[in-house]
């Protein structure tokens, strides 16, 4: 009994998703849940365009009643990037990830840790979307932070995330870098053509994506 009400519920909130996304329902921010659940059931199905409609709608939806930088758009931003990045969507992905870093600026302050942190995780998004400048800008900006507010566990996080990006680039040429990175990673991949592994030319092209910052980064974490 529990489970078919249970059941009943969940599609009925699912209903309300799907006439909200169509604009058959008022826009009111209860409606963001099943909006969410909707979202949630298209992308497991695979359906990736419908999961950023309805997504893009519960974002709307916050920003229309409670502000354009309210605290709860980031973590339906984050969603959303993940299902741009998984569609091919990258331009869109880097433009929710810019709102992310709004959002937390305007909700944390831009001088405290957690806008530190939140800094780190949209560099990690950055690099996963071979955004690799715009990642490394943003974890020496999150770094800088962390070294006023003296917050070593996350400094380290952050010291650490920064000296991964700068290997991750090398992704960018299709060279793993760990047993699951190319699963990760949802950027672009454009091969160098290099002759071999063991030629000059690809031993200075390594290191020079493996940069000095992403070394003197790794050193100072440990």
């Amino acid at each position: 009994m529990w489970v078919a009400w249970r059941s009943s519920k969940r599609w009925s909130a699912m209903l309300v998703g799907v006439q909200l996304v169509f604009g058959q329902a008022a826009a009111h921010e209860e409606s963001v849940e099943p909006l969410v659940r909707l979202a949630e059931t298209q992308i497991a199905a695979r359906q990736l365009d419908d999961g950023i409609r309805t997504l893009s709608r519960a974002v709307e939806i916050v920003r229309r009643s409670a502000g354009q930088h309210d605290h709860r758009q980031y973590d339906l931003l984050r969603r959303l990037v993940d299902v741009q990045s998984l569609a091919g969507q990258l331009r869109s992905a880097s433009a929710s990830l810019l709102r992310m870093k709004r959002v937390s600026e305007r909700t944390h302050g831009r001088h405290s840790t957690q806008h530190a942190r939140a800094l780190v995780e949209v560099a990690d998004w950055h690099c996963r979307i071979g955004e690799f400048t715009r990642a490394r800008r943003l974890y020496r900006e999150s770094i800088g932070l962390l070294d006023g507010l003296i917050d070593r566990p996350a400094l380290i996080d952050a010291l650490s995330a920064l000296a991964r990006c700068c290997t991750q680039e090398l992704l960018s040429e299709g060279i793993a870098t760990s047993p699951d990175s190319l699963d990760a990673y949802r950027g672009p991949i454009e091969p160098g053509g290099w002759q071999g592994v063991d030629s000059s030319a690809f031993h200075e092209h390594v290191s020079r994506m493996l940069r000095r910052e992403g070394e003197q980064a790794l050193q100072r974490a440990v």
